[in-house]
């Protein structure tokens, strides 16, 4: 409603020949004016016109009351249609809280499916710590095969370093063997080069002998005499000799032969030496393969474990899964997620949607809330012009009378003068003129006020949808704001306790990274572990010794205990002790014999330590090993040993070499290289 009906409705369906806008104008211009007018009249016309009078005043009076009685109707019908506005919007209200049910009803149904779904990932848990346990199982079982081969590998290691020791040390006594053979080899098929030769020639020779000896005796038995015979008798000898002679380098060349044999023996041993020389490096080249296999293996377990802890990271303790079954669970889950989203997401456009609505519809029932007070207001102010109307009715009723009676009072007084007459009517139209402006002052504050309130009541409702709907923006950004904050807060929380997890499990792999480059038999841990049991054990008997009574005899278990674990230690101990004595002997023995055979190569002498503190030294040039000299470095004294009385040539040797280096210079070392030079040229004449 743009004009207020208690202005504009009744002037335009009054309809009495009125051009006025308002009754109270109709009432008091055409009462005033017919008043004055007549009251001009009356003096001169008579009574006709008074009737007249009363029949306008009549007349104006239903006017009046039509007027009254279309307001009262038009109030009743703005009545009815605000009653209707305000059930249509109660309708839209209830058909929203109709809407918000089922969205309700939604999220319930979507929960519901979360909380299966938990229900499902949670099955899902527990069959993948089954998994789980049964891989740490496997890995535990993979650990200890792992410990036992390596256990195998440090043994046979161990051996196979052993025996390659031992194999080069034999390599290298049958390479020497082997040079000395092979300079033996070229000395003797020199001798045997030449003895060939000088057979040769003696096979030459005898044979012109023989048939010297033939013509001599084909001489003898022509001619025989004393000397040819004799002659003959010394060439018989000769020949004999050198038959003899021959018989030995035919002997000689036998046991050379042997020799050669026994080389060839030597020399295919030391072949099938190198043969398995090389299967032996070949096998220390797949331990040391077999060695970095081990260390992959290690590191792929570790990588393993590594891999399990973040399978381990997003499970608990308790959960036993299968990796395929939480594989195709996950598959179908996320299937089953993305219609989920799908259909939270078009539930999620429908109340956004909704939300909007019901905001729209907030804000419009607010308004229509708003018109109703501003119609409900509007209502009693149109009782209370109707109240006014009323009061103006009952005044102009009065007036009505009052007028009546001045009628019927006017043919009393026409007697009177007409200066009263004049009088008394200036008076009347002073009382008039003073209504009219009464009726004009109020009727032009009433639309004043009304326009007044009207735009007042515009702008405040224009002001309070402004408000309301920023409201309901605001309120609807803050609550996405706030569904944001707690998914981040959620999200960080668990990445917060996934890292925390991943954390440990790595902290945990880097302990066994370091475990496993540590030794395998760690002293120092055996020695804590020992230390924290001793002292365990005597805070346990220091315990038992205080609460023993003075009186008993016996002696408290924890004493026992603690003598066993001290047993313990020290047999610990003695096994390690000997572990270590053991291994230093075994290297002992391998640097010794590879010392031993460099000075049989560098100085021509084997060593021999004996066990009373004296060394035994054997020339390379001695035929016999058992000629050979006994150093004591305590007593500092030399002695010489000889096989049999066939050796004095050593002895006179040694004996001649120690009076003159040892006794007057005090020289060991020229002593010994005195003594390889003579042996060397005793050797070489022998030979030749």
């Amino acid at each position: 409603m743009d004009s207020s009906p208690f202005i504009d409705n009744p002037a335009n369906k009054s309809g009495g020949g009125s051009r006025y806008g308002s009754p109270f104008r109709r009432i008091s211009f055409n009462s005033v004016n017919g008043l004055g007018s007549d009251a001009g009249t009356a003096v001169v016309g008579g009574s006709g016109n008074d009737q007249n009078k009363v029949d306008e005043l009549k007349s104006e009076v239903n006017s009046l009351n039509f007027v009254v009685s279309d307001l009262r109707n038009q109030i009743e019908l703005n009545k009815i249609e605000s009653e209707q506005k305000v059930n249509d919007l109660m309708k839209e209200l209830s058909q929203q809280h109709l809407k918000n049910d089922n969205l309700s009803s939604d999220q319930v149904f979507i929960y519901n499916q979360n909380k299966e779904l938990n229900s499902k990932l949670a099955h899902i848990q527990e069959n993948f710590t089954g998994e789980r346990s049964k891989y740490e199982n496997e890995i535990k079982d993979l650990k200890n095969e792992l410990f036992q081969f390596k256990k195998q590998y440090d043994e046979v290691q161990t051996e196979s370093k052993y025996k390659f020791s031992q194999m080069e040390q034999e390599q290298h006594n049958n390479e020497l063997q082997i040079q000395n053979l092979n300079t033996l080899n070229s000395n003797i098929s020199d001798e045997l080069t030449a003895k060939d030769e000088m057979i040769r020639k003696l096979k030459l020779k005898m044979n012109e002998q023989m048939s010297t000896i033939e013509k001599l005796n084909s001489d003898l038995m022509s001619i025989p005499s004393k000397d040819e015979i004799a002659s003959v008798q010394t060439i018989n000898k000769q020949l004999s000799e050198q038959v003899t002679y021959i018989q030995e380098l035919e002997l000689k060349n036998l046991t050379q032969a042997e020799q050669i044999k026994k080389l060839t023996l030597n020399k295919q041993n030391t072949e099938i030496l190198k043969e398995e020389k090389a299967a032996l490096t070949k096998k220390l080249t797949k331990i040391d393969e077999l060695n970095d296999t081990i260390n992959d293996l290690n590191l792929q377990l570790l990588n393993l474990q590594q891999e399990n802890a973040k399978w381990k990271v997003y499970l608990n303790e308790e959960d036993d899964v299968k990796i395929e079954e939480f594989v195709k669970n996950y598959a179908l889950l996320k299937e089953e997620n993305i219609l989920l989203q799908n259909n939270f997401n078009q539930t999620e456009n429908e109340l956004k949607n909704s939300k909007n609505l019901y905001n729209e519809l907030f804000i419009t029932h607010e308004s229509l809330s708003k018109n109703f007070n501003t119609l409900s207001k509007n209502y009693e102010n149109i009782g209370k012009l109707n109240n006014e109307l009323e009061q103006q009715k009952s005044l102009a009723f009065e007036e009505s009378n009052f007028l009546r009676e001045q009628l019927k009072n006017l043919d009393q007084e026409l007697s009177l003068n007409e200066d009263d007459k004049n009088k008394y009517i200036q008076n009347l139209e002073g009382l008039v003129d003073e209504y009219k402006t009464k009726i004009d002052d109020l009727t032009k504050k009433i639309p004043k006020e009304v326009s007044n309130k009207r735009q007042r009541t515009e702008e405040d409702e224009a002001k309070d949808e402004d408000t309301t709907r920023n409201f309901q923006k605001s309120v609807s950004r803050l609550e996405d704001e706030n569904f944001n904050l707690n998914n981040k807060i959620s999200k960080l929380l668990n990445e917060n306790s996934v890292l925390i997890k991943k954390l440990q499990s790595l902290e945990e792999i880097k302990e066994k990274k370091v475990r496993i480059l540590q030794l395998r038999n760690n002293p120092f841990l055996n020695d804590q572990f020992v230390k924290k049991e001793l002292l365990e054990a005597l805070t346990k008997e220091n315990n038992d010794l205080l609460q023993k009574t003075p009186l008993g005899e016996t002696i408290p278990k924890s004493l026992y205990e603690r003598s066993q674990l001290e047993n313990q230690g020290l047999d610990r101990k003695i096994n390690e002790l000997n572990k270590r004595i053991q291994r230093l002997r075994e290297i002992f023995s391998a640097k010794s014999l590879e010392f031993i055979d460099a000075v049989y190569s560098l100085l021509g002498f084997k060593l021999e330590f004996l066990p009373s503190n004296k060394i035994k030294l054997i020339s390379k040039y001695t035929k016999n090993d058992k000629n050979c000299l006994l150093i004591d470095p305590v007593k500092q004294t030399f002695k010489t040993s000889k096989h049999n009385d066939e050796d004095d040539v050593f002895f006179q040797i040694c004996d001649n070499l120690i009076d003159f280096w040892i006794k007057e210079k005090n020289d060991i070392p020229c002593f010994l290289a005195a003594l390889t030079l003579e042996l060397f040229e005793k050797n070489q004449s022998t030979d030749q």
